[in-house]
């Protein structure tokens, strides 16, 4: 109803009813309403590249949420594209050493471990990393959260290739700089 109401006021083209698509988008995912959060997503994306143009930062978070929905339904071949065009508009955007950069990276980085794409997988994790550990802007607290987010799935990454060794010094040597 929200969204009926905004679209009256607002329009149907404007970012603010993008945002509340994403919104509703997230909870018929949660709903397990998949074509709903797709159909959804896919008419953020159109809004945004609208009201912002193709190169937006609000473009690059629609596009990495669609990504996160069909890297979710095991729709690899369509989220690579979508998650990649979002880290490249993210990094135009943030910069390539910004933490929220980080974010977008990691789902790349997430697709591809799933795709047993290892070595491409570990170098984004290495650098949403480096993207984390660069600059202070964000909050430390939810810097933190990211980076050992990505650290337990880059140990997890090395587990999965059978670099034990590897994922152990990696565990130790980092997590305890976040704990």
């Amino acid at each position: 109803q929200v969204l009926v109401v905004l679209e009256k006021l607002l329009g149907p083209d404007h970012p603010n009813v993008a945002s509340t698509l994403e919104a509703v988008a997230s909870i018929r995912e949660y709903q397990n309403r998949f074509a709903e959060g797709e159909a959804l997503r896919k008419r953020a994306i159109a809004i945004n590249e609208r009201a912002y143009g193709t190169e937006h930062l609000n473009v690059a978070l629609s596009l990495q949420g669609l990504g996160h929905l069909y890297r979710l339904q095991n729709r690899l071949e369509e989220a690579l594209p979508l998650l990649s065009r979002a880290v490249r508009l993210a990094e135009k955007t943030l910069g390539p050493a910004h933490p929220a950069l980080a974010a977008y990276l990691a789902e790349v980085a997430d697709l591809h471990k799933t795709r047993k794409q290892f070595a491409e997988a570990e170098g984004l994790y290495k650098r949403a990393l480096q993207a984390l550990e660069t600059t202070g802007i964000l909050d430390p607290v939810v810097v933190d959260v990211q980076a050992i987010r990505v650290l337990q799935s880059l140990t997890g990454l090395y587990q999965s290739s059978g670099r034990h060794v590897d994922a152990r010094n990696r565990s130790v040597l980092h997590l305890g700089r976040y704990v």
